[in-house]
Formats: C-alpha cells, sequence, structure tokens
C-alpha cells in the first residue's frame, strides 16, 4: 500500500472513530488532571505516607468506631477538611473493629484518635473543634500552604 493510501485510511479511520461518539466517550474516561485520592478506607503503607510527607502532605489517620456519635460528628469536620486543603492534606479512616492488631499497635486506648503526621507527629484523642484541628494541622507543615494563610 503506498503513502498517500495510507494516510487516506488512517484519516478515514480517525474520521469514522470521531464521528461516531466514541472518542468523546474514550477522551473524557481520561481526565486531563488526575486528582489524587485524598481520603482513605484503611491505613496507607508507610512507604506511602513517607513520600505524602515528603511533599508537604499531611497525613492524617484517624482511629474511629462506626458506633461511636463523637467520630460520627469528627467525620463530618475532617471531610471539610480534606476539601478545604485542597490536596495538601490525606485522610486515612481506621475502623478499629476492622483492624484491631494496628490500633492495638498504636495504643488507641480511645475513639476517636487522631495521628497527625507532617514534620512532627501530633496525637489527639477524643473530640475536638475544627478550629483547634486546623491549628494542630497547621503545624505540621515544612511550607506554609495556603489554607493556613487564613489563621
Amino acid at each position: 500500500m503506498n503513502d498517500r493510501l495510507r494516510k487516506f485510511f488512517a484519516l478515514f479511520v480517525l474520521f469514522m472513530f470521531l464521528g461516531s461518539g466514541v472518542a468523546f466517550s474514550v477522551l473524557s474516561a481520561f481526565p486531563e488532571e488526575k486528582k489524587p485520592t485524598l481520603v482513605f478506607n484503611g491505613p496507607l503503607p508507610r512507604e506511602e505516607e513517607g513520600k505524602l510527607i515528603s511533599r508537604n502532605i499531611v497525613v492524617v489517620v484517624e482511629f474511629y468506631s462506626s458506633d461511636c456519635p463523637d467520630c460520627a460528628r469528627m467525620e463530618s469536620d475532617l471531610m471539610e477538611l480534606v476539601a478545604g486543603f485542597s490536596g495538601s492534606l490525606v485522610l486515612e479512616r481506621v475502623d478499629v473493629s476492622l483492624y484491631p492488631e494496628l490500633a492495638e499497635y498504636e495504643g488507641i486506648e480511645t475513639v476517636p484518635t487522631l495521628i497527625l503526621k507532617g514534620r512532627t507527629i501530633k496525637r489527639i484523642e477524643g473530640p475536638v473543634p475544627k478550629d483547634r484541628l486546623i491549628e494542630s494541622i497547621c503545624s505540621l507543615y515544612f511550607n506554609p500552604v495556603p489554607a493556613c494563610e487564613f489563621q
């Protein structure tokens, strides 16, 4: 097959593909900018936590129980913070009934318990107001992040 015929055939196939609407659905499945996952149900591997922290992302590990009312109230605050910190905060939600060994290893005696990991590690036990959470999180960044400029 000569080059002209090959180019014509390739353009024809491309035109048919684009005209069919298939191209749109295929292209829409691959967004231009892949957004990172910010909330994990279950623990992350230590190496992944380390990579996030080295990129100036604070990792909040929330130990909770599904039957704990204080945990449910804290969950909504934490979800708001994840959205408000625009990619500079990752939340790991660890249900103590699903991961009892990890809870024991970390010395979790009460829920909710938060372990905040950044340039240092902080531990918060029991329910806390959102403004205290923000203050604690902002103190853990290596470099300031926009969400902390409003403090």
